[in-house]
């Protein structure tokens, strides 16, 4: 199964399912997150938006500009989306993922819980820096990989859990140290990091904003 199909089958209709992205235990703190990092107007695209629950928030709490739009890799979830909040926009990707915008058209991509499903990273980073203008913000939200809480994975018995589920839909696993490097790769400076999720150094997720240099 190749990633699209694999997403779309993610978010087929399914009647016994209860989940609800704003349900998530880290989601309101990811949201105060990036509405710090946002300014009023600005215009926003939702990388791997899902069924448009950040973006409806966003637009909700922050005056973002009204072409701000959300897009997947996933039709299913594009569908639900606007059926879910039909004032708002969104879009699939193409199927590698890529995005068809054009060049510097957002002053803010927002992925949040979404670069540890992708494949090609260096593709993914490209085309985040290919649609933001000159000094727009990359905000991101990925799950946290550090020493220290590796080594309480390690110790509490959850490797397998954690690591070797095979039905799992993560592929990349971050530290601070690595998203700075793919960052720095790719013309972006961390500019501010954090963490949301229990406390520091056992984050669930490492939050970063980061500015397009160049």
């Amino acid at each position: 199964m190749y990633p699209k199909e694999y997403y779309e089958w993610y978010n087929r209709d399914d009647p016994s399912s209860t989940y609800h992205p704003e349900d998530e235990v880290t989601f309101s703190q990811r949201l105060a997150w990036f509405l710090k990092h946002i300014p009023p107007g600005a215009k926003v695209l939702d990388y791997g938006c899902g069924e448009g629950v950040l973006l409806a928030k966003l637009a909700e709490q922050r005056n973002i500009h009204p072409d701000s739009c959300g897009m997947d890799i996933s039709e299913n979830a594009v569908r639900k989306a606007s059926s879910r909040f039909p004032r708002l926009r969104f879009f699939a990707t193409k199927p590698d993922g890529s995005i068809p915008i054009p060049n510097e058209t957002f002053d803010v991509v927002v992925a949040t819980e979404v670069i540890e499903h992708v494949f090609d990273t260096d593709g993914v980073f490209k085309e985040f820096r290919r649609i933001l203008r000159p000094a727009g913000y990359l905000l991101l939200s990925c799950p946290y990989h550090g020493f220290l809480k590796d080594l309480g994975i390690l110790l509490t018995g959850r490797m397998d859990n954690h690591y070797h589920d095979p039905y799992s839909g993560h592929i990349r696993y971050y530290s601070f140290r690595t998203l700075k490097m793919v960052h720095e790769k790719h013309g972006f400076r961390i500019s501010e990091r954090g963490g949301v999720g229990r406390i520091p150094l056992f984050w669930n997720s490492i939050t970063t904003v980061a500015i397009k240099q160049g």
